[in-house]
């Protein structure tokens, strides 16, 4: 199209310079940024083996302690909703249900909770979540985090590349520290958790019925022949 681009900082104008050196340069500054990331990576890294907790957040049912870097504490208030949905969980409740119960009974979800905490400390909330509602996504989360027992697990994820995504590490890699911090559940409760999932994985639980139908399993669809499902609402 003819229009002229001139780069100050780089001193040059694409009708006039050679395109060769703007190559050059910009061969020069993404390997700076790679060289940077790979410095950020190995500091992470050393505070992880070292059994700092080098994340902005906690799990929901603690709280940072503002002020002191790797430090937190727990959350006295969320806490108890944590407490709730482990006892709810290996009583035979799945996570849909659970998330329906903490909805229905206006428990604060994780980034409500989290704004919370930031405005006592005087901050800005915070990103806001798309929904502030509780799903089986949140109450799966909780359940199977053994940071609840006391247990920093350290190397779980990496970021492939620079702005790349998540992916989840080998176990092989990660880094544990047990007894790391106070607990909130104990570890009888929660390996008992861990044992009511893996039954649930292999059976395709659907959690505690609200009502028994005295005709399920009795009742086809004429056409197809499959089971209808009973539906309580």
């Amino acid at each position: 199209k003819q229009v002229e681009l001139i780069s100050i900082g780089d001193n040059y104008n694409n009708l006039t310079d050679d395109d060769s050196m703007l190559g050059i340069t910009t061969w020069a500054n993404e390997k700076l940024v790679k060289d940077n990331s790979k410095k950020v990576r190995a500091v992470i890294h050393s505070k992880q083996k070292e059994g700092k907790w080098v994340s902005s957040n906690v799990p929901y049912g603690y709280r940072r302690i503002y002020g002191k870097k790797h430090t937190f504490e727990v959350d006295p208030i969320t806490s108890v909703y944590v407490k709730k949905i482990f006892d709810l969980y290996v009583n035979g409740y799945g996570g849909m249900n659970i998330s329906k119960i903490l909805n229905d009974e206006g428990i604060p979800t994780p980034t409500q909770a989290l704004a919370r905490i930031r405005e006592e400390n005087g901050l800005e909330p915070g990103k806001r979540s798309t929904s502030d509602l509780w799903s089986a996504t949140h109450v799966k989360r909780i359940i199977s985090n053994e940071f609840y027992i006391g247990t920093l697990v350290q190397r779980k994820m990496q970021v492939l590349g620079i702005h790349g995504r998540n992916v989840k590490r080998d176990k092989s890699e990660n880094i544990k520290f047990e007894n790391n911090h106070e607990a909130i559940i104990d570890k009888e409760t929660f390996y008992l958790a861990q044992q009511v999932k893996e039954e649930r994985a292999t059976k395709h639980h659907k959690g505690v019925r609200k009502h028994v139908n005295i005709f399920t399993g009795l009742i086809f669809c004429g056409d197809c022949g499959r089971p209808l499902t009973p539906r309580s609402g």
